[in-house]
């Protein structure tokens, strides 16, 4: 993939411990000319602002508005971090007391385990599961503490969706999950998630996180439903790579991809990591993404291209991705399905009652709406 010097900058910084000789390239590339609008408009954009001020800071060659950017970037993520550090302990606080598990997902505790520092990665939100039969009982907790949470929170969205927003003025919104991954692309039970927990401090407390390989299988589901942008979602991966190194058992790896269907999606996202961010990998996986067939070694290319890119359909990627772990009959039923979904999912998707009449134009306009959507990064 072709690059210009904002992109290539962008990839050299874009870790936690760049090497010496990653640094001595960077500075070239700065001594030749950076369009600075563009690196820091996607440097925003894609999350990695914060982490990329703190390898950054030193170099004398760095326009001072474009330091003071990346400057504020990181403060300001800091400052909202530590606000969600306060937020996440009342919440699991609260749900725990009334004996209810809880497991606290990507976020904070992910950021301080494989960056080091809680302001080097933005998140939108906070994201936490618990067990099916704790949902309506841990909502009702949430709605007792303040939070105000979505209506329509029946079978049927816990079934398709499995996750319920709560929403509290000041405060993060909080994503409560009964388990994790889209049900269109991934079927994992939710008493998946409960198997191998360990046990993590951060801010004076203990807290239940997911297992290194699951932590992974998460974080490479998750990009593919995102349709791999932001970057700071392969950054992920690639510390993830970097940081349980020692720990990961492949092999456990490999049998939940093959047996949830997380085979490609985790495969791309190793590919990526590692091609854009020489994310390390075991000889067993960099043999496997040697032998790729041409189908998948152009589509995996294909999507490559797409990461930076704002202005591209996101049915285009989602096609892309879905015939990569699809044959021709599963493809077809799968778009079918795509298009001319379950009322109660319309209903769902564009906000609209079942019993309102309009929900039958927005049936009828669904593959329009569907093909004409961009990606939001």
């Amino acid at each position: 993939m072709k690059q210009d010097r904002a992109i290539s900058l962008i990839l050299l910084l874009s870790r936690v411990s760049p090497f010496a000789e990653i640094i001595g390239t960077a500075e070239q590339i700065i001594k030749e000319g950076v369009d600075w609008k563009k690196f820091c408009n996607l440097s925003m954009v894609h999350g990695v602002a914060p982490l990329i001020y703190k390898n950054i800071g030193s170099f004398s060659d760095l326009p001072e508005d474009v330091l003071n950017i990346l400057k504020s970037a990181y403060f300001h993520n800091l400052r909202d971090s530590l606000s969600a550090a306060y937020e996440l302990a009342g919440i699991v606080a609260a749900l725990e007391e009334e004996g209810i598990d809880v497991v606290p997902v990507k976020g904070l505790l992910m950021t301080e385990e494989l960056y080091g520092d809680i302001g080097l990665y933005p998140s939108a939100d906070i994201d936490i599961l618990v067990k099916r039969e704790d949902v309506h009982k841990a909502a009702g907790i949430m709605k007792e503490t303040g939070y105000d949470g979505e209506s329509g929170m029946d079978e049927f969205r816990l079934d398709n969706y499995q996750d319920v927003s709560f929403h509290k003025a000041g405060k993060k919104p909080v994503e409560m999950h009964i388990s994790l991954g889209k049900p269109r692309y991934f079927n994992l039970p939710w008493n998946f998630w409960w198997e191998d927990l360990r046990e993590k401090d951060f801010d004076g407390r203990g807290y239940k996180v997911l297992s290194p390989e699951k932590t992974l299988v998460y974080a490479c589901m998750h990009l593919f439903g995102h349709g791999y942008s932001p970057f700071k979602f392969i950054v992920g991966v690639a510390e993830m790579l970097r940081i349980f190194r020692d720990v990961l058992r492949w092999d456990k790896l490999l049998e939940y991809s093959e047996r949830y269907n997380v085979y490609q999606p985790m495969m791309l996202s190793l590919y990526l990591a590692s091609k854009l961010l020489d994310a390390p990998l075991p000889q067993e996986i960099t043999g496997r993404l040697k032998k790729l067939s041409p189908k998948e070694e152009w589509i995996y290319k294909k999507i490559e291209t797409y990461i930076f890119i704002g202005k591209v359909r996101f049915s285009r990627i989602m096609f892309l991705l879905t015939s990569l772990r699809s044959g021709l009959p599963e493809l077809f039923t799968y778009l079918v399905s795509w298009f001319f979904p379950p009322l109660k999912e319309v209903s769902y998707r564009y906000a609209v009652p079942l019993r309102s009449k309009k929900i039958f134009l927005y049936y009828l306009l669904n593959p329009v709406l569907l093909l004409s959507k961009k990606r939001n990064i």
